[in-house]
């Protein structure tokens, strides 16, 4: 019972911090971020869509996600993370820390799994884009997990 009330004060926490940290004032580009899981080493396949922020020095992003396993089953998550960035002509190369709160159709429960971040976005033109991260999930299905997602830009501004 207190782990469930330490993951809803956690989300509530996010969902009123999060909108500040990527959708800020001064935010030089903001797009729309479309996301899949390239890898196949393991049995989770994560979709999601949402918003990914680029300032001078900092990234922000929040996704709605789909999470498919054989073995735990179908889930939804919303996904919140922030980190520092570094731009080098088009790219932005970043490292940050995140949270995924997921709930699981088939389990019914709700699990919080933090993360740290690495990964790369790249403008190709005013408009477009393709970010590459790679995520280590803790606590995801009760075991650590490494992700790497794939995902195309839009600028939505």
């Amino acid at each position: 019972m207190l782990h469930k009330i330490k993951v809803h004060l956690m989300f509530l926490l996010l969902i009123i911090l999060t909108p500040s940290i990527a959708i800020a004032e001064g935010i030089n580009k903001t797009f729309l971020s479309l996301e899949r899981t390239i890898q196949t080493d393991t049995d989770i396949t994560i979709t999601s869509i949402g918003a990914f922020g680029i300032t001078n020095e900092k990234i922000g992003h929040f996704n709605l996600s789909f999470l498919e396993t054989n073995s735990d089953g179908d889930a939804l998550a919303l996904d919140f993370g922030a980190g520092g960035g570094k731009i080098t002509g088009s790219a932005t190369i970043y490292l940050g820390l995140g949270f995924l709160l997921r709930y699981n159709n088939s389990k019914r429960d709700f699990t919080a799994a933090p993360y740290p971040e690495a990964g790369v976005a790249f403008i190709i033109k005013k408009n477009y884009g393709i970010n590459f991260s790679a995520k280590r999930y803790f606590n995801f299905y009760g075991r650590a997990e490494n992700v790497i997602l794939l995902g195309l830009l839009y600028n939505i501004e």
